[in-house]
């Protein structure tokens, strides 16, 4: 038989056992409280890059919303040129007036490169002249650009406005052509179009604009870039906001992130919070 421990030893004993137990306890809480911390970090940082996002959303707003104007107010004037044409009680007539005419509608409007009218696929009148004699009895139903061609033939087929771009132009720069067949008549043109000069409508629409937050990239209905900023190219991978500018009878796409990126926007909102968490494990 073993003789009873003395109190002394006895004391001994329960105080290094107590203490090793405190520091596994504290060990546990505090490996606990960091996995807390770090999922609560998370949607905190979520939560933070969602409202960024949004942010982001309602300030591009703006730019997507002026360059479908800028659009849109220039492809209004189509209905003058097809009314004028549709009125015109002569070919003559419809000759001799068009030049004065065209002069006077785009009067003051900045980015119409031309107006013109087609007949059975060919190009016969074109204000300005000056700028434009190389398109002057051009055969669009012959052009070597696969859209340029088809988009003649479904305007003639559907009766509705049709836009045709961004692409180069013959006359040289990048436009788009918007067209619209006219009233069936013997003699007369059977289209009529207006070339529209694209840096022109960015330009107006302040794309891009040094001055904003934001980069600002415009795709168009093939999702390819054709002016502002190229996000992918200046920050590969990056996931920017997208959204849709109307044009006409389609939609291109304003692609849009924060110039410092998205973590930067919400450094100064989570930080604080990684402090705390911190210091609290």
């Amino acid at each position: 038989m073993h003789a009873a421990a003395s109190p002394r030893a006895e004391r001994e004993r329960v105080t290094l056992r107590y203490p090793r137990r405190a520091w596994v306890v504290a060990a546990v809480v505090a490996v606990l409280t960091a996995c807390v911390a770090l999922l609560v970090d998370q949607w905190h940082t979520r939560l933070r890059l969602a409202e960024a996002h949004a942010r982001a959303r309602a300030q591009a707003a703006v730019y997507a919303d002026a360059l479908s104007g800028a659009v849109e107010r220039r492809v209004a004037l189509l209905a003058g040129l097809r009314s004028f044409a549709n009125t015109a009680r002569t070919r003559r007539e419809l000759d001799d007036e068009f030049p004065l005419f065209a002069q006077g509608m785009v009067a003051g409007t900045e980015g119409v490169r031309a107006l013109q009218l087609v007949e059975r696929g060919r190009i016969r009148r074109t204000w300005p002249v000056v700028g434009n004699e190389s398109v002057i009895g051009y055969d669009l139903t012959t052009d070597r650009r696969a859209p340029v061609r088809e988009d003649v033939a479904r305007a003639l087929a559907s009766g509705e406005v049709t836009v045709t771009g961004p692409l180069d132009l013959i006359q040289g720069g990048v436009g788009i052509l918007v067209r619209q067949r006219l009233m069936p008549r013997d003699g007369f043109p059977d289209l009529a179009a207006i070339i529209l000069d694209v840096p022109a409508l960015v330009r107006e629409a302040r794309i891009p604009d040094p001055r904003s937050e934001l980069l600002l990239d415009v795709h168009d209905r093939e999702h390819r870039h054709f002016a502002g900023d190229s996000i992918h190219s200046a920050a590969p991978g990056v996931r920017p906001e997208t959204l849709t500018v109307s044009v006409a009878d389609g939609d291109w796409q304003l692609l849009v992130t924060p110039r410092t990126g998205w973590s930067a926007t919400i450094r100064d909102a989570v930080l604080p919070f990684r402090l705390g968490a911190a210091i609290t494990v």
